[in-house]
């Protein structure tokens, strides 16, 4: 992989990997990193799904290595790497869109993070997708046109809440 990044760095502004970023032995991007000798911008993000998410620069490319599971390197897209597309390459077709609407559903989930799942929007309301909300699933994005954003330190969210969506 650093081989790969080398080889394409001088005419490339942004790699965006998934997999191999967090702690085990086949996490590899912590490795390539070093034999780079990049840049560390950061190591873990405060959201779920995806917080394992790794930013180097390398020479003058930006390297994003995302989650390996499913909807977390989704999430992360959406929510980083499409803002830092739009940062180099302003364009409305990448900005992400974001608006409030209520709940029609109820989730009774705690969490100490910002979580992302996967949702239905309409004109002013939002249901959770069907399938499974779990981030190595991918059955849940099939039904799926928008992130619901549950803050963090939330207990979950009930039926009738305002939250932000993020279309994707």
């Amino acid at each position: 992989m650093a081989e790969k990044i080398q080889k394409i760095a001088d005419n490339t502004d942004l790699v965006i990997t998934t997999g191999g970023v967090s702690v085990g032995e086949k996490d590899i991007m912590h490795d390539v990193q070093e034999i780079l000798q990049a840049k560390k911008l950061f190591w873990k993000v405060k959201v779920k799904p995806g917080s394992p998410t790794l930013a180097f620069m390398y020479k003058n490319t930006l390297v994003l290595a995302l989650s390996g599971n499913a909807f977390a390197a989704v999430a992360n897209f959406e929510i980083l790497g499409r803002n830092i597309l739009y940062k180099m390459y302003p364009s409305e077709r990448i900005r992400i869109k974001s608006r409030i609407v209520t709940m029609r559903d109820s989730i009774a989930k705690p969490s100490g993070m910002k979580r992302f799942l996967r949702g239905y929007a309409d004109d002013d309301t939002v249901v959770f997708s069907e399938g499974l909300q779990t981030s190595g699933a991918i059955s849940g994005m099939a039904r799926c046109n928008c992130m619901i954003e549950i803050p963090a330190g939330n207990e979950g969210a009930k039926a009738g809440d305002k939250v932000r969506i993020y279309e994707i």
